[in-house]
């Protein structure tokens, strides 16, 4: 390395020369780690941000719909527009069989009921009770 700083020196005729070549360099590198230390914090934010839409995105929206509900019924009726164009090729056969599938699997996952049953009597509870099979079974 002292090889390439006597290179350097022996570049410039003069000590005002290399002090302002070392002032120059001096000045990059303040700039340089002025930038960086903004780019760090653009970064840190953007990590914030994209965590924040992350965890907004993955909440069941207001529908009750999952994101993967969601996302099977947008590709089914792309599928579906295309399919009244034109054919649908195999592979995208195969698609519409795996979102119908996994839409099958999605709304037949039983559902959570959630009542307060303390202090309810029996018939109360009896109600809730059939109420929820006509539910189940009429697919309401």
């Amino acid at each position: 390395m002292s090889g390439n700083i006597d290179q350097i020196a022996k570049q410039y005729k003069s000590k005002e020369d290399l002090l302002a070549y070392a002032d120059a360099q001096y000045k990059t590198i303040i700039k340089l780690t002025r930038r960086i230390s903004k780019l760090e914090d653009e970064k840190e934010e953007l990590k914030k941000q994209l965590s924040e839409s992350s965890a907004k995105m993955s909440v069941e929206n207001p529908m009750g719909v999952t994101d993967e509900e969601a996302i099977c019924m947008m590709e089914l009726t792309k599928l579906k527009n295309k399919s009244l164009i034109d054919e649908l090729t195999m592979e995208e056969c195969r698609k519409v069989e795996v979102y119908v599938k996994t839409l099958a699997t999605i709304r037949n996952q039983p559902k959570k009921i959630d009542i307060q049953t303390k202090g309810m009597t029996t018939e109360e509870l009896l109600k809730h009770f059939d109420e929820a099979m006509d539910e189940a079974v009429n697919g309401n």
